[in-house]
């Protein structure tokens, strides 16, 4: 098995000044005559679950792959019916919430620990949650 080491401190969204993207939302803000069509706010809330649900995808990509994915935004647990439905199925049920910096590196050491413990996989620099890996540049 193998652990990605990846950080994405940020994901890009397309923003409503964007060139294209208030273009797309007046087209699909128009009423549709043949079937239902999704309304601007719909349509830029879909793009923006797209992106994260690919930047969340590329953190595991087989069965052999193993990852911490960390969502740091207050939404998904202030609004978790409205924002955890657009996230992909596969990983809905697996989020945990933590109020505090040191609660959420102890739950990723405990997850490491349990990964390696499975898999047989010896502690190297890839896999390991130093204090180093709390500061983020």
């Amino acid at each position: 098995m193998t652990a990605s080491n990846n950080v994405a401190p940020s994901l890009k969204v397309t923003t409503t000044t964007e060139v294209r993207t208030p273009g797309e939302r007046e087209t699909t803000a128009g009423p549709s005559r043949v079937r239902r069509v999704l309304s601007g706010s719909e349509w830029y809330e879909a793009q923006a679950y797209r992106a994260l649900n690919q930047a969340l995808g590329r953190c595991i990509r087989h069965r052999n792959d193993w990852g911490a994915i960390i969502l740091a935004d207050c939404r998904f647990t202030e609004q978790p019916t409205r924002y955890l439905s657009g996230v992909s199925r596969w990983l809905r049920n697996q989020v945990v919430a933590h109020q505090t910096w040191p609660d959420l590196t102890k739950s990723l050491s405990r997850f490491i620990q349990k990964v390696r413990s499975f898999t047989g996989e010896e502690p190297n620099s890839r896999t390991s949650l130093g204090d180093e890996s709390c500061v983020v540049p």
